[in-house]
């Protein structure tokens, strides 16, 4: 059971970090493979992370733009501003 607590530690922990790096990229976005590369871990690792921050509405795509690390067309994350004044 201590594996699994670690393991679940582990993932806070890198998701934490992945919705920094979301919220530093400001508007312009910043793509799992960026976010992969800063964190030095696999790209699919991102994406599992990147998914529950979606579906829980904290972050949203910025748009489609030239990724940094593969210079392929890809989606950009970006936080999502809620409208609180009404």
């Amino acid at each position: 059971m201590l594996s699994f607590e670690n393991n679940k530690d582990k993932l806070k922990y890198l998701g934490d970090k992945v919705y920094g790096l979301i919220v530093d990229s400001g508007n312009e976005g910043i793509s799992n493979h960026e976010i992969a590369h800063e964190l030095q871990i696999e790209t699919a690792t991102v994406s599992g992370l990147t998914r529950p921050l979606v579906k829980n509405g904290l972050v949203e795509q910025a748009g489609k733009r030239k990724c940094k690390i593969t210079g392929n067309l890809v989606i950009a994350w970006k936080v999502k501003i809620k409208n609180t004044l009404f």
